[in-house]
């Protein structure tokens, strides 16, 4: 799965309202160091930056990923482009996604203590087992001495 970070949600949405705005806007790396969306001089992460962002449209499904051999990558809209920025774009999936995380993260923290309290209710399970076979040898013996009490009084 892309991680998607928060630093880049700002970007990610503009780059879809453009795809959205324009029908045939078809973006590539020139374009968006242009306009500033990707801001890196050294050409080679420049390059790695806008890759990261085509697998994540590619991944999200919100955009048509082209790649022309021995040429440029662009990004253009396909059939999703207009549904997912109606959705809220990625800052609506960013804050499902955290929502998400932190709600696995509880359920996490909530079964390792559940596996805790199972443990040692494992380890006291003999000595309650020990404890009740005791209780009942003293009440069975109790009741028994009340027996005999009964017999003798009726004699």
């Amino acid at each position: 799965m892309i991680e998607l970070q928060l630093k880049d949600i700002k970007m990610l949405d503009l780059v879809l309202k453009e795809l959205c705005k324009n029908t045939t806007l078809v973006l590539n790396a020139e374009n968006l160091r242009d306009n500033w969306l990707i801001v890196n001089s050294e050409k080679y992460t420049f390059e790695n930056e806008f890759e990261r962002i085509c697998s994540i449209f590619k991944f999200y499904d919100c955009a048509e990923i082209v790649r022309i051999p021995f040429s440029k990558v662009y990004i253009k809209r396909n059939s999703n482009t207009f549904q997912f920025n109606s959705q809220g774009g990625f800052e609506k999936l960013y804050e499902t996604l955290k929502e998400k995380r932190k709600r696995e993260n509880f359920e996490y923290k909530k079964s390792k203590v559940d596996f805790k309290l199972a443990n040692k209710m494992l380890e006291e399970f003999p000595k309650t087992k020990l404890f009740s076979r005791i209780g009942a040898f003293i009440g069975i013996g109790l009741a028994v001495l009340e027996i005999i009490e009964w017999i003798m009084k009726l004699m």
